[in-house]
């Protein structure tokens, strides 16, 4: 799991485009957030499911069975991704630097 976080800062130190930047960030806070349990995090990303995701169209089945992800914190998460975005859940609600313009905060 870390090899994986490492292979996105290594790649957003060779980055120069701001927008692909401000993105490989917020995966990195994201995976972070859920690889360290963040009991904050966790309990945000709980309000933010309950509050957009459970009922929009977009969080959808991860149609990538290699690439699903086991959500031990919020189980709803497990194997889920935003279709709009392509952002994995579980990592997705655990970061605040890309915000989903459907999150009611």
């Amino acid at each position: 799991m870390w090899e994986k976080i490492k292979r996105y800062q290594e790649n957003l130190k060779k980055e120069s485009d701001p927008d692909v930047s401000k993105d490989i960030k917020a995966v990195i806070s994201g995976m972070t957030n859920f690889y360290i349990h963040s009991k904050s995090e966790n309990a945000k990303a709980k309000a933010r499911y309950e509050k957009s995701c459970a009922g929009c169209a977009y969080f959808i089945s991860d149609p990538i069975e290699s690439e699903k992800v086991t959500d031990k914190d919020i189980p709803d998460l497990s194997g889920k991704i935003c279709s709009l975005c392509g952002c994995t859940s579980s990592y997705k609600l655990r970061q605040t630097i890309k915000p989903c313009e459907f999150w009611k905060e």
